[in-house]
């Protein structure tokens, strides 16, 4: 017998069978209980992802012939299951797309099912059908017999005349989750007994992109490459691939400047036939994972990468020098179209990427630059001068001179009023700040400070900067009514600063406190409605003319 391949040998027989459509599989049931059933509809989505399948199953359900439907055992369910079910006719739209075609369906629409209660016209890839083709087909969506049902089938809904579409009854196709991805490969692997580790599973579920059929054709391939067990690296090889740690690699090559060992890399990448289309697409999905990171904190929207890599990648760059890196590559996936060699356009994208300033580099500058600041030095007596070059960087002791003047009741109720950012994030001119404060927590508080601490050291670094920290007391001081002076640590100080400070407590040596002075902000007065069209438009093109009375 002539081997099966495994997406066609699995493919569902019942709605329990399709997987990661709950809410499409529900409402078709439903409508097939209650008798409700529509005379035309859409189905949409990408690739492998079961719209196909859902067709099938519920033609095969409408004509089936038991209580529970489709039961696979009654002769009509049988007939659609091996193809040759009289009544369930499917066309392929991408070599059937004429008018001609159409009228064939036109013309036998006058003929009552053979053995069935309705026939089921399901018309594939429906997008590829000429401008006569679906004005044919329009027609008769308008008045179909009343035992005539049209699913159509497409991957491109958006080439679909609007008045067809009006007609339908429409149903999206969501690409399927991973986990279902790794379960289904798990079931058939069992009974196919077929050995495949986790590294191969994860890296199936991630290469079919959300389509069920396009994972059992990858694991048909493996199965056919391997040698006794599937691993990783059959996938890797069979399909060029690259780990989320080969490409974490790269990007801390670029960001230290490596140029050798970078194009030495992607050298030997070339060599083992790595996809630089598909390497160049997974970066950006990396670097826009870690922006979502960045803004929202929220380790449970990352997909691609793990909160450690985000982390360590916001180490190395801000948010602004990664969308910047993510243009570059959006650029240079456009230029792949016309490309001879990807490699070559790929490996200039990287070099291009390498004139990014990062966050890392300006950090060790600062630090190489700038002493540590004195006691004296923190007490900001200046700062109506432009400071925007300086950068507050503490001492251990400094930051216990500020904590032996911080208390409980001080914390408690700063952290309260931290907790009120959010209401402010949507202002164009308090989002910024916000996205600050919100990737930090208060450490301790006192009368005349705010100690905050982060995980990021960009953010605490940004925190820090004069310029900015005049713009945060300005901030908290006006929208969240706390008039103190707001100062930054990393979480690997505030630990070490935590263990001292209770070791010098116990031997009666803490320091005293640290004078505070708060920033002086200089009011800008307001300007006369007269004196700001001068700024607009000039003193010389105004002229004031006065009512008569």
């Amino acid at each position: 017998m002539a081997y099966k391949a495994l997406y066609r040998k699995y493919r569902p027989k019942n709605f329990e069978e399709v997987v990661g459509q709950d809410y499409i599989i529900k409402t078709l049931k439903h409508a097939i209980e209650e008798n409700k059933i529509a005379h035309a509809y859409l189905f949409c989505g990408t690739r492998g992802t079961g719209k196909t399948s859902v067709a099938k199953i519920f033609a095969k359900s409408v004509n089936c012939l038991s209580d529970i439907k489709p039961c696979n055992k009654c002769e009509n369910c049988i007939q659609s299951d091996e193809g040759v079910n009289p009544d369930i006719i499917e066309m392929d739209a991408a070599s059937n797309n004429g008018v001609d075609e159409i009228r064939d369906i036109i013309e036998n629409l006058k003929y009552s099912p053979i053995n069935s209660k309705y026939k089921v016209y399901i018309i594939d890839e429906v997008h590829m059908l000429s401008k006569g083709a679906f004005n044919a087909l329009l027609k008769t969506l308008e008045e179909p017999p009343e035992y005539v049902i049209f699913i159509l089938a497409t991957t491109e809904p958006h080439k679909v005349l609007p008045t067809i579409i009006s007609r339908c009854q429409r149903y999206d196709f969501l690409k399927v989750e991973k986990e279902f991805i790794i379960k289904r490969i798990e079931i058939i692997a069992e009974k196919e007994n077929i050995e495949i580790n986790e590294e191969a599973k994860n890296l199936i579920s991630t290469l079919a992109s959300g389509g069920m059929r396009d994972a059992l054709s990858i694991l048909d391939q493996c199965v056919a490459y391997s040698n006794g067990i599937i691993t990783g690296d059959d996938v890797k090889i069979l399909y060029g691939l690259t780990t989320v740690e080969d490409k974490f690699n790269i990007i801390l090559d670029i960001a230290n400047k490596n140029t050798k060992k970078l194009l030495e890399t992607l050298k030997e990448m070339n060599i083992r036939g790595v996809d630089f289309k598909k390497l160049g697409s997974e970066l950006i999905e990396i670097f826009k994972e870690t922006i979502i990171y960045a803004y929202s904190n929220d380790k449970n929207l990352l997909r691609f990468i793990d909160e450690d890599i985000a982390k360590k990648i916001l180490s190395l760059y801000n948010s602004d020098e990664l969308l910047s890196m993510i243009d570059i590559l959006m650029k240079t996936s456009e230029s792949y179209v016309n490309a001879v060699n990807v490699y070559n356009y790929f490996e200039v994208a990287c070099l291009k990427l390498l004139s990014i300033k990062n966050s890392l580099e300006v950090a060790n500058k600062s630090k190489e630059e700038k002493p540590i600041i004195k006691q004296e030095e923190i007490i900001h007596e200046e700062t109506k001068v432009d400071l925007s070059n300086k950068q507050l960087v503490f001492d251990d002791e400094t930051i216990l001179q500020l904590l032996v003047q911080c208390d409980k009741e001080n914390k408690k109720q700063d952290t309260y009023l931290f907790s009120m950012l959010n209401n402010y994030r949507f202002e164009m001119e308090s989002a910024k700040y916000v996205n600050i404060l919100n990737k930090t927590k208060v450490f301790a508080s006192g009368k005349d400070c705010v100690i905050v601490t982060g995980s990021i050291e960009s953010i605490i670094n940004n925190l820090n900067d004069t310029s900015m920290n005049i713009e945060l007391y300005e901030f908290i001081k006006n929208k969240l009514n706390i008039d103190k002076m707001i100062y930054g640590i990393s979480d690997l100080q505030q630990q070490r600063v935590s263990e001292l400070f209770m070791s010098r407590k116990k031997e009666n040596t803490l320091p005293n406190p640290l004078l505070i002075k708060k920033h002086i902000i200089e009011k800008k007065e307001d300007e006369s409605d007269l004196e700001k069209l001068y700024d607009l438009f000039g003193k010389e093109n105004i002229e004031i003319i006065e009512e008569e009375k």
